[in-house]
């Protein structure tokens, strides 16, 4: 994905992927090229209530930058940062796990270390916006400057067991991997 070139991928929203009060799980691997700027991985957010659900981002911030969890209700919302890993660098691959158990907890890791997680009373929220990898929003922005691999939503929590198996101790293996061994 270059951001200059404003690529994403998109999947209009459907029943099959509004996130609901379903458990779900967001993964990549993530290449970046650059530390500027916020940069999409996954997003079913149109940055407007109340179509907003869920965000997995590389987040430019003040003073820290950090792979972030956002998730939402239908009137609020709730950022996670994946401060235990820290600044990612570029240039180096990273397997990026972010899990949201409606109304009870949020969490985020990085390869498949410790995971920093958030409790929240916030049910997730069913919206319109589409799923898109690569960017965010309504009118697409913040795109992806960097390689995305084996990217996966799911509506259900993914085991430690399925996690630790697609990490692979860092050499990856494929999300249709992961449906055969099942």
């Amino acid at each position: 994905f270059t951001a200059l070139n404003s690529e994403y991928l998109s999947v209009a929203s459907n029943a099959g992927i509004q996130v609901g009060t379903s458990n779900i799980t967001l993964m990549a691997w993530v290449y970046l090229d650059s530390l500027t700027g916020d940069r999409t991985i996954i997003a079913k957010d149109s940055q407007a209530h109340p179509n907003r659900e869920c965000a997995l981002f590389f987040n430019e911030g003040v003073g820290i930058n950090v792979f972030e969890l956002n998730y939402f209700s239908d009137i609020d919302g709730l950022a996670l940062r994946a401060t235990s890993f820290g600044t990612p660098s570029t240039g180096q691959w990273n397997f990026i796990v972010a899990a949201a158990v409606s109304g009870v907890e949020i969490r985020i890791r990085v390869n498949n270390g410790p995971v920093d997680s958030a409790t929240t009373t916030l049910a997730g929220n069913s919206g319109t916006a589409s799923l898109l990898i690569g960017a965010l929003g309504a009118t697409p922005g913040a795109f992806m400057d960097g390689r995305l691999a084996g990217a996966g939503y799911w509506k259900r929590l993914l085991s430690a067991q399925e996690l630790t198996w697609l990490y692979n101790r860092g050499s990856g293996r494929s999300v249709s991997q992961l449906m055969l061994a099942a």
